[in-house]
């Protein structure tokens, strides 16, 4: 009968669960790896995190009418830049990182608004928003998104997923704010598998 654990999984102490990152792997620009929590009994015990990691950064490029369809907004794109790891963080037991609030990461200049010709336009963008919000105060319209992990054509990779609302209604909704929630999907970032040098591979942590 073969051992348990085999040979080739990498087991680490429990304690690593919430704080380990992702081990780069060799040549590669970015690593995911599933961290599961194994019971003494050599079973499952039910908790689990993929963790990130990348030399590279994640530059997202969203034109806000993808999220606001509204002519005020016309031209406009939402650019900023991401390290995996580090700015971008899977949940534990989950497989999507927490809302953010966009018109915040504008203000805070964490995130720039580009016109057509590439010119910053934030003012612009945050005069606009205001004004759209004050046309529907029966709403609590807004930009929010988060990342998610997904597989789609045998292909692992994160998505950007959007909402047209404010974090505050989020965090007011169990449906919205859980897990499983549907977005807008508006950023695609594939994350290459090569089974020769793997990007994406396991980790098994043991009590």
């Amino acid at each position: 009968m073969s051992s348990f654990p085999p040979e080739d999984w990498d087991v680490r102490p429990l304690a690593d669960m919430n704080t380990m990152a992702a081990c780069p792997r060799q040549g590669a620009e970015h690593s995911l790896q599933a961290l599961l929590a194994v019971g003494p009994a050599d079973g499952l015990e039910g908790s689990f995190r993929f963790a990130l990691t990348g030399t590279n950064h994640v530059t997202m490029r969203v034109p806000v009418q993808r999220i606001l369809a509204d002519k005020r907004f016309g031209g406009m794109t939402i650019e900023l830049q991401l390290q995996l790891g580090t700015q971008i963080k899977l949940s534990k037991n989950a497989t999507t990182t927490d809302w953010v609030d966009v018109i915040e990461l504008v203000q805070s200049q964490d995130a720039e608004v580009l016109d057509k010709a590439g010119k910053a336009v934030n003012e612009e963008f945050l005069r606009a928003m205001q004004e759209y919000q004050n046309a529907h105060p029966d709403r609590e319209v807004g930009i929010s998104w988060r990342w998610a992990l997904t597989v789609h054509l045998k292909e692992i990779a994160l998505v950007v997923q959007a909402l047209p609302c404010t974090l505050d209604a989020i965090n007011a909704s169990d449906i919205l704010k859980s897990d499983g929630a549907l977005g807008i999907n508006v950023g695609y970032f594939a994350l290459d598998y090569d089974r020769y040098r793997p990007t994406v591979s396991l980790i098994y942590i043991l009590r």
